[in-house]
């Protein structure tokens, strides 16, 4: 077994074991049940340590937790889903927006967006975008390397969503359709960081929270109006695979070793 496969072996057994265990017998009243994706992340750092050793570890430390020179990075990540959720509701009810606009933020929706940082994008992304995207990027074109972390991270959720979100086909698609849309975006958003895992914290955390957030700021909008689940996914994916049209010299290239800078983008 080489470095590498005992690395994703030491992150696939992390990430899934600890997790769909808990999914399956821990009640969701347990207030621990919300923390156990936390095993995601640790298994990237498991993993880096598997592979490399103490200086795997230092090395993967200093490069997902830099936050020198990702900083526009993370705004950007963060504004994608706004500016998505926005032009899907400017498609939907565009007249309505500006009369709709009566922001109200009460310290319960404040707590909601602390606790859904921590618990899906903080928990998950030093994982998934950390180690698994990273090493697929030294193996893998970009594109291709997003289609299996959307794979993966879909399959994760089963246990999780399965009476809920995989109760459907429409909706089975609509949220592969939405882990896809993420894992296109951060597959082109993290290398250009330098590795950091910041930007797809903060772009996952958006993704989360937009709709309820979109909700607070337009609460007279109609909830047939706003972003979210298999309505909207089509438009999502759509606008982001027109990006990887236009970079699609990135995107389809054989293989694009994480450390190296990435392409500029095209004019």
């Amino acid at each position: 077994m080489t470095k590498t496969q005992r690395g994703l072996a030491v992150f696939l057994f992390m990430a899934f074991v600890p997790v769909w265990a808990c999914d399956i017998f821990m009640s969701e009243d347990n207030p621990l049940y919300w923390y156990t994706a936390l095993f995601c992340s640790l298994g990237g750092f498991a993993a880096s340590y598997a592979e490399g050793g103490l200086d795997g570890l230092r090395a993967f430390g200093r490069r997902t937790l830099r936050v020198a020179g990702s900083l526009r990075f993370i705004v950007i990540g963060y504004l994608i889903p706004l500016g998505l959720g926005l032009g899907w509701m400017a498609l939907r009810a565009a007249g309505k927006l500006p009369s709709a606009f009566h922001p109200a933020l009460d310290a319960g929706f404040l707590t909601m967006l602390a606790t859904a940082w921590i618990t899906g994008p903080f928990a998950e992304e030093f994982g998934w975008r950390g180690y698994l995207q990273n090493t697929l990027l030294t193996r893998m074109s970009p594109f291709l390397t997003a289609l299996v972390v959307a794979l993966i991270w879909a399959v994760w959720h089963l246990p999780a969503f399965y009476d809920s979100v995989f109760s459907s086909l429409r909706s089975t698609l609509g949220f592969a359709s939405h882990c896809l849309t993420l894992s296109l975006l951060l597959v082109w958003l993290v290398p250009r960081a330098g590795g950091s895992v910041w930007p797809a914290v903060f772009l996952h955390w958006s993704a989360n929270t937009h709709g309820r957030l979109l909700e607070a700021a337009f609460p007279t909008i109609g909830g047939a109006n706003l972003p979210g689940g298999a309505s909207s996914a089509p438009f999502y994916l759509g606008a982001v695979l027109l990006f990887v049209a236009w970079q699609r010299r990135y995107y389809f290239r054989r293989a694009a070793s994480a450390s190296a800078p990435p392409e500029p983008l095209s004019a």
